[in-house]
C-alpha cells in the first residue's frame, strides 16, 4: 500500500466524512461550508454559500471568518481528498466539530445542490487588474 493511501485511510478513521445532502442540510443550520479548491477551480463554480478560502491559506485565515472554534464546519475540495487534510488542520487548530465533504464539489453537483458561478474576467480584465488581485485587502 502507498504511503498516501495509508495515510488517506487513517484520516478517514478520525474525520467524518458526510455526504453532499447532509452538508447542505448542516450548512442550511448554520455550519460553514468552506470551499478550500484554488482560484482556478472555484472558477467553474462553489456551492451556494461557501466560504472561499483556498489551502493554502486556510489556517492562516480562518480564524477571521470562523472565530467561533465551536461552531461546525464542513469542508469541501473538489474529490474529497484535500478536504480529509484540511479537516485534520482544523482540528488541530482547536475547532470542534470538523467534517468533510464526501466526493467534493464533484459528488456536490451530481446531487443537483445549488451552485454559484462567481464572476469570470477576461484576459484584458485580468491583465489590467493583476495587482489589484494581488493585493489582500483589494481583491
Amino acid at each position: 500500500m502507498r504511503a498516501r493511501d495509508r495515510r488517506l485511510n487513517e484520516l478517514r478513521q478520525t474525520i467524518t466524512e458526510i455526504e453532499p445532502p447532509d452538508a447542505f442540510r448542516l450548512q442550511a443550520a448554520g455550519a460553514v461550508l468552506i470551499d478550500i479548491r484554488e482560484a482556478e477551480e472555484i472558477a467553474c463554480g462553489t456551492p451556494h454559500g461557501a466560504l472561499r478560502l483556498g489551502r493554502g491559506y486556510l489556517e492562516l485565515r480562518i480564524e477571521e471568518q470562523v472565530p467561533d472554534l465551536n461552531r461546525p464546519l464542513l469542508v469541501l475540495c473538489a474529490g474529497g481528498l484535500r478536504s480529509l487534510f484540511a479537516a485534520e488542520d482544523l482540528l488541530r487548530l482547536g475547532y470542534g466539530d470538523v467534517r468533510s465533504v464526501a466526493g467534493g464539489y464533484r459528488r456536490w453537483q451530481e446531487h443537483g445542490l445549488p451552485v454559484e458561478l462567481p464572476r469570470v474576467y477576461s484576459p484584458a480584465e485580468r491583465e489590467r487588474y493583476s495587482r489589484h488581485f494581488l493585493i489582500p485587502e483589494v481583491g
